[in-house]
């Protein structure tokens, strides 16, 4: 069984889930991965290190600050999480 089969065991939310509940923003909102700090008025320095504590917490695990650093879009919190064998 493959680690995502797992989580969808867990009922672990995606990252588009988490961001979207994270910034409070309508639960339709369609995202993708360049989805970020750089398009969302929302998602700005202090979000941005919020929204690693969520992600930690949502996905069980804890990122070293280079991590986070590439945390900045939807796509880089899926690179990072891919990275860690969580995605």
């Amino acid at each position: 069984m493959s680690v995502a089969q797992l989580q969808k065991g867990f009922n672990m939310k995606s990252v588009e889930e988490v961001v979207i509940g994270f910034l409070k923003l309508p639960t339709d909102t369609k995202i993708d991965d360049n989805f970020g700090v750089e398009n969302c008025s929302k998602w700005d320095s202090l979000a941005q290190i919020g929204m690693v504590v969520e992600m930690e917490s949502a996905f069980n695990t804890s990122f070293t600050t280079d991590e986070a650093m590439n945390m900045d879009t939807v796509g880089g919190i899926k690179a990072v999480l891919k990275e860690k064998c969580i995605l």
